[in-house]
């Protein structure tokens, strides 16, 4: 047994040099615990100041991945557990922020923090199970798709579809011969 299954209250004490009972004046549960040990891990991740927001997305998303996988069983203790911690509350808020400013659809930005989450979440949960390079490419590569189809601002040099027209002017025919 290893990551958060192998932990009991009786081996933190004894890491501690704690008696057993000194924890429950702390923590009231082993899952009291891990929701304490995920918010401090959590509040390491903040949104970045810089860059577009589509590489802010990757970073945040990429952040929460590699901790939850870093620490075996506490993504699938926060599956059980998403309302209990303050730390997630804070991403999904700045998440949620970047969406309304960067997206053309800001009413769903609430929308879109869920699915990323719950991907990511349920991705880190996963890579227990398979080879962990594996894991983590199949999470970015994922984790593109799902970024590009928010169709965010545009990263430096490139256009989006919003902006096709306006290249269709300049050259006639052009921006639907891109669109394949």
């Amino acid at each position: 047994m290893e990551g958060f299954s192998a932990v009991t209250m009786r081996r933190v004490a004894d890491v501690l040099g704690v008696a057993p009972n000194t924890l429950y004046s702390h923590v009231e549960d082993r899952g009291d615990l891990a929701d304490a040990v995920l918010d401090l891990e959590l509040a390491r991740i903040a949104m970045p100041e810089a860059g577009t927001s589509q590489n802010k997305v990757e970073l945040v998303m990429r952040a929460l991945w590699n901790c939850l996988v870093a620490r075996p069983g506490l993504a699938a203790h926060l599956l059980d557990r998403t309302n209990r911690s303050a730390e997630l509350a804070r991403l999904r808020r700045d998440l949620g922020d970047l969406f309304r400013q960067a997206s053309s659809t800001p009413e769903l930005a609430m929308d879109y923090v869920g699915v990323l989450l719950s991907y990511t979440v349920g991705s880190a949960a996963m890579a227990g199970s398979t080879n962990i390079v594996s894991a983590d490419r199949i999470f970015r590569e994922g984790l593109q798709l799902y970024i590009t189809a928010l169709n965010l601002e545009p990263a430096p040099g490139r256009f989006t579809v919003r902006e096709w027209p306006v290249f269709e002017d300049t050259i006639p025919g052009r921006a639907s011969d891109l669109a394949g």
